[in-house]
């Protein structure tokens, strides 16, 4: 588990979102967007369970961090996010994350089409049999916010994008 570092949240959407209620118990966040704040989903912001600094489309502050989380729906070519990584940030995703600390077996499912019925498919078959069944992802939930509940003896069928698999 991340602990006491700085992190930095690129990206206000769903997983970004999650992210920070994941790492915000243990960590020192921050939040950054490209969009300006009128551009910015404001039930999103809502879903914050953490007290945190939000930065939208203004300059970065001038701070180190540790670790920066990549949301899905930004580039890792986005000026920002590289001044980041190259002022000492490592770079990772939700997505890294989940993988790095779910002790589960994970299904994944990517492709260009039909990830969501494939993924609720395989979910619906599974928990014919199995209890501990998890479908979660580019789905709609958010993989880091059921991490907490799973198992060793769970199985989490993971629905992901081309965007969260890139780092």
């Amino acid at each position: 588990m991340l602990t006491g570092k700085n992190i930095a949240i690129f990206g206000l959407g769903k997983e970004g979102i999650s992210a920070a209620n994941f790492l915000g118990k243990n960590n020192n966040i921050t939040l950054f967007d490209d969009k300006n704040e009128s551009e910015i989903n404001k039930s999103q912001l809502k879903k914050l369970h953490i007290d945190c600094p939000v930065y939208y489309s203004e300059k970065l502050p001038n701070e180190a961090f540790d670790l920066v989380v990549r949301s899905p729906g930004v580039k890792i070519t986005t000026p920002k996010l590289q001044r980041l990584i190259e002022n000492g940030a490592k770079l990772t995703s939700p997505t890294k994350i989940f993988f790095e600390q779910c002790s589960a077996k994970i299904i994944g499912v990517t492709g260009t089409k039909g990830k969501g019925t494939t993924s609720t498919l395989i979910y619906e078959f599974l928990k014919t049999t199995f209890p501990d069944v998890f479908l979660a992802g580019n789905i709609g939930l958010p993989a880091l916010d059921v991490l907490p509940s799973i198992k060793k003896e769970s199985i989490v069928v993971l629905e992901m994008s081309s965007f969260q698999l890139i780092d």
